[in-house]
């Protein structure tokens, strides 16, 4: 199984959980046999690719044809508002900086409508250009798709950032489309969501044929707020890396109790949560430390509320940290705080249990569906977080059962475990794919030929009628008008078709013509005989028709690399002949028998040379000429 699969970052350059859980991922998927390809908009050449291919979409030259995209995509761009939380990860001087330089720019900027075919140099960033690169992300997400045509079975996309990336692959391949939801904007925003951000998400959701939640309270979220489907939503839990644990003990050099908050300083983390819990418990315990590891747009309010607490000498700010340094500061915890207001999962609880420190999180994450040793409060209830931090570090045997507990409760979230239950959600998807083409082919007709049938219309109606007895013309008469409704009706089928031609020839054949008397020698003779018979054919006897082969198929037409079309051919005047069915050219289009029902036989083809390439197809009955029934050309 191979896995198209579209991130916004990836490690060691990530500023968040979604990085994070790309990697982990990705390493499962491969565990289970599965092979990703994985497209970030900015590679920097250091990626682990042991069990990925990276795919730098600043490399890729994308063809950009107006109308192909341009409409849905691009007039996106025009709703980029600096103030919004498009930009979560950015402290507060990128932030200022950002904000200054868009409204020296303006709020709008365009794009031509012509022909582009050039690599766009992505920052891979979450700045004020966001929705631009969104949506090149997607032109060249569909480059992508064109290039590695034939080489995966379905596409991934992480969070809304990828889903018209996601959306375009799906267009140009047409592959199933899995949309991973790390984050919905109500968990970044609340309730005042940007609305350009959701409608990207319900689009891509939308578009899915599955979407996977990571937790339940997402999935939630997911059906309720976005109208998603609930059978086509699926909860997968994140997950934990163990191999990363091994950077040692951390020299803490002093012997206070540290409380850590580590993520990013923003409304949907609980920063000031953990402020006003932190003062209630230096009230208490003096001997305490807490600190505060990430970067976000609340990084000064709050730093001003820990001075007008005046707990300044015993709360520290470390900025954004990553890789070891985050090992480093898990390994010097004694409590380790997650009062997220809306958390879809969080990671971080579980990376702070694999290094033996005990949680406190809030029961408004996703996380807390999966542990039942972290200590639960709602983000709200400062005291009930005061009192529970206040527990963990003065007594030592409470914090040793959580932290030993929890240790033994993460073990068993692995990514190997996660990469299984997705695996099953693209082996689903890829089944029911395969099922619908083939109910497509199995049902597909194209336009009937009809013009043999308006011929032999004609002809039964110059026929001299006076000539022939009024039973046999009633009967040809019938036959007529059942031919013209079917030359009459729009939507008639080819079978249709060949029904009314192989009615109307038998009328013509079993004509009577009216008895006459010839006087030759003394003698007289009366005699029949058939006017026209099926295709030229006539037997010696007047009656008996030579078998022939009729397709459901008669005109030309064009297939997609890499799809099928299935024949129905149809053997006339034998119950016992068996057709061969035979192409062309075997390196265009290989043939598959696929069932007999009474005198119908199918027959598949599928479409395996290049574009532009074609093939007639024929069927051959024993001790005859094949006979070519149509051509097939590869698009």
């Amino acid at each position: 199984m191979r896995v198209l699969m579209f991130g916004w970052e990836f490690p060691p350059h990530i500023a968040g959980g979604l990085g994070t859980a790309s990697y982990g991922l990705t390493r499962g998927l491969a565990r289970n046999g599965v092979e990703v390809i994985f497209v970030v908009p900015k590679a920097y050449g250091d990626e682990d690719q042991r069990f990925v291919r990276i795919v730098n979409a600043s490399d890729v030259e994308a063809l950009y044809e107006s109308g192909e995209y341009a409409g849905e995509l691009w007039k996106r761009v025009s709703f980029i508002q600096i103030d919004s939380n498009l930009v979560p990860y950015s402290s507060p001087e990128e932030f200022a900086s950002l904000g200054e330089a868009y409204r020296k720019a303006g709020e709008k900027r365009t794009f031509p409508g012509e022909v582009w075919r050039e690599r766009y140099n992505f920052s891979g960033r979450y700045g004020a250009n966001l929705m631009e690169e969104v949506a090149r992300y997607a032109t060249v997400a569909a480059q992508v798709a064109r290039d590695l045509a034939g080489k995966f079975d379905v596409i991934h996309a992480h969070d809304w950032l990828t889903y018209y990336a996601g959306m375009a692959a799906k267009a140009v391949s047409g592959k199933p489309l899995v949309v991973h939801m790390h984050a919905t904007e109500f968990d970044r925003s609340g309730e005042h969501i940007n609305r350009a951000v959701y409608d990207i998400e319900r689009a891509g959701m939308e578009a899915a044929d599955r979407v996977i939640a990571v937790s339940n309270l997402t999935r939630n979220i997911v059906i309720t707020k976005y109208g998603i489907p609930p059978e086509k939503v699926v909860t997968v839990h994140n997950a934990v890396r163990f191999s990363e644990n091994d950077e040692g003990e951390a020299v803490r050099g002093l012997d206070d109790k540290i409380v850590t908050f580590l993520g990013r300083i923003t409304y949907q983390k609980g920063p000031d949560y953990f402020v006003e819990a932190a003062a209630k418990v230096l009230r208490r315990v003096p001997n305490v430390r807490f600190v505060m590891a990430g970067s976000g747009d609340l990084m000064h309010h709050v730093v001003r509320r820990v001075a007008t607490l005046g707990i300044s000498d015993r709360f520290h700010f470390t900025g954004f940290l990553k890789g070891a340094e985050v090992n480093r500061m898990f390994a010097m915890s004694d409590v380790y705080v997650m009062p997220s207001v809306s958390e879809p999962f969080g990671i971080s609880p579980l990376e702070a249990m694999r290094s033996n420190v005990p949680v406190i999180i809030s029961k408004q994450s996703g996380v807390a569906e999966v542990l039942d040793y972290a200590l639960k409060v709602d983000y709200w209830d400062v005291d009930a977080l005061s009192d529970a931090i206040y527990a963990l570090i003065t007594y030592p045997a409470l914090a040793k059962m959580f932290a030993e507990k929890g240790l033994d409760e993460v073990t068993g979230l692995k990514w190997d475990n996660a990469a299984a239950k997705i695996k099953a959600v693209y082996q689903a998807v890829i089944d029911e794919a395969a099922i619908a083409l083939s109910n497509a082919m199995s049902a597909m007709r194209l336009i009937p030929d009809k013009e043999e049938l308006a011929n032999l219309v004609g002809e039964a109606e110059a026929i001299n009628r006076s000539q022939f007895t009024s039973g046999s013309l009633s009967k040809l008469d019938r036959a007529v008008g059942k031919a013209k409704q079917v030359l009459n009706a729009e939507d008639a089928t080819q079978e249709q078709v060949n029904e009314a031609y192989t009615a109307l020839s038998n009328a013509l054949d079993t004509l009577e013509k009216k008895t006459e008397t010839q006087k030759t020698s003394g003698s007289s003779s009366s005699y029949n005989w058939n006017l026209y018979g099926p295709a030229g054919i006539v037997a010696a006897n007047g009656n008996a028709l030579a078998p022939y082969v009729v397709s459901d198929t008669t005109v030309d037409f064009t297939v997609r690399r890499g799809t099928a079309y299935c024949f129905k051919m149809t053997v006339m005047n034998s119950n016992t002949l068996v057709p061969s069915f035979t192409v062309g050219n075997g390196d265009v289009l290989k043939t598959q028998y696929v069932t007999r029902i009474g005198n119908d036989f199918y027959f598949r083809v599928w479409a395996i040379g290049t574009a532009g390439e074609s093939a007639g197809v024929y069927t051959t009955l024993p001790g005859n000429a094949p006979v070519k029934h149509c051509t097939v050309k590869i698009a």
